[in-house]
């Protein structure tokens, strides 16, 4: 009888030839850039503000703003993606980024800045990560946290490739002819890579599970799948501790991304010896990343969380009191590692707890968290500067949120225990 069953619905190894590696790497590529021009701005930053003669307030405002949209919009987008597909709305995206850098170098007032920069490039920008993830959890069902860290290495990818970019080409060419490069290339290669992407082999799933009670994952039978809906997900409260976890990661990390240079010019350090802590910032995260994928498979992780936590917290202590070159080498290199953990961290703990059934969707919650986290972090850190004209107390902020972020995860921790998830694909009709 199992020799009648079809190859779409036998269990799948990875391997040298699964599609599953492909579709791991154009994801990577694509969360790179998204992640790469978002992150660009702090290389626009100074320019804008010139340009229009903002303050530090008003210029992070903008950015924030594009966080807050792009939280927004990522829960339509992964829900759009969950039904209709992931390669028509990546698609779509890569259009709507293109279009927002061109209108935004045509753009000569204020308001028309912040439409087609915080709000139009911001959808364009939205899917990437919350598709990405859904593909890559939905084509690896099982030992999925070492392609989880493959595919967040792209964050600091896109610190360590697309910012150094764009300081390139604002180097060679002027801020509007910037934008357009941007624009064209990125939605060429998003919509490139859409078309290359494809769904994963459906799979009838059996799920054992050993949780403690009361929890979204012990409410369900030891038979059934775990993959919840968004709708189910919501009446658990492990759901919106995790996107307290994100709020604080995503607020954290902005704050020093887009304000790390401007401190480090402000305490006298040339712009090109600033520009060299990002990247140290972006190679180390990269190595944090791929460690945390090889080893989150074996270990708890919200152990794994508390201690990035805790390392961001040595990090912002060694920023605090940074009076000199060498001690901001020493914080990049340290919040570095703290970064390269907590992003894999997010979509491994989404998948343990709610599956993948709607995780496109689910992603996007927590991306809307992330970024109410982008934006009040930075603007917040604008207005402290405003009125301090000193970063001291935005990272003293900073490092308080970091210790608060604990108290959620010791409550999955001692609520839910280190739930034990064994899917086992099963073919169908195979009698089981």
């Amino acid at each position: 009888m199992l020799d009648s069953i079809s190859n779409e619905a036998r269990p799948v190894t990875p391997g040298k030839s699964y599609y599953g590696w492909v579709v791991l790497a154009i994801c990577t590529v694509l969360v790179t850039l998204a992640y790469g021009l978002s992150l660009s701005y702090s290389v626009f930053f100074k320019p804008l503000a010139g340009q229009f003669h903002w303050d530090r307030t008003t210029t992070s405002f903008v950015y924030s703003i594009s966080w807050l949209i792009r939280g927004l919009v990522a829960i339509a987008v992964g829900w759009a993606s969950d039904r209709f597909g992931a390669k028509a709305i990546l698609i779509i995206c890569g259009v709507v980024t293109c279009i927002g850098f061109v209108a935004s170098s045509q753009v000569h007032t204020p308001w028309q800045f912040f439409f087609t920069y915080a709000i139009v490039l911001a959808i364009g920008l939205s899917g990437s990560f919350g598709i990405g993830t859904s593909l890559v959890a939905k084509w690896f069902d099982k030992k999925s946290a070492l392609p989880f860290g493959i595919l967040s290495m792209s964050s600091g990818l896109g610190l360590l490739v697309v910012v150094p970019i764009a300081a390139r080409l604002l180097v060679s060419y002027t801020l509007p002819v910037t934008f357009i490069i941007c624009g064209v290339a990125g939605g060429l290669i998003t919509v490139s890579g859409a078309l290359l992407l494809r769904p994963a082999p459906k799979r009838v799933l059996r799920t054992d599970i050993v949780s403690s009670p009361g929890s979204v994952l012990a409410s369900k039978p030891a038979n059934e799948a775990k993959d919840v809906t968004l709708r189910e997900a919501l009446r658990y409260p492990e759901l919106y501790w995790l996107m307290c976890i994100f709020f604080v990661f995503v607020f954290t990390t902005q704050i020093v991304q887009l304000n790390l240079v401007n401190y480090a010019t402000d305490l006298g350090v040339t712009p090109l010896k600033a520009a060299t802590f990002t990247s140290i910032l972006a190679i180390v995260s990269i190595a944090g990343r791929l460690l945390t994928g090889l080893i989150g498979d074996r270990i708890n992780t919200l152990n794994l969380m508390l201690i990035a936590l805790a390392v961001t917290l040595v990090s912002f202590a060694i920023l605090i009191f940074s009076t000199s070159l060498v001690s901001l080498y020493f914080f990049a290199v340290v919040f570095g590692i703290a970064y390269g953990a907590e992003v894999p961290l997010t979509p491994m703990m989404a998948k343990k707890y709610f599956g993948t059934k709607a995780m496109a969707t689910l992603v996007g919650v927590f991306q809307l968290a992330g970024g109410i986290g982008g934006f009040v972090g930075p603007l917040v850190a604008g207005r402290i500067f405003d009125v301090t004209r000193s970063y001291y107390w935005v990272f003293i902020i900073g490092a308080i949120v970091v210790v608060l972020c604990a108290v959620p995860v010791l409550i999955l921790k001692k609520g839910s225990s280190d739930a034990v998830l064994v899917s086992k694909a099963i073919p169908a009709g195979s009698g089981e």
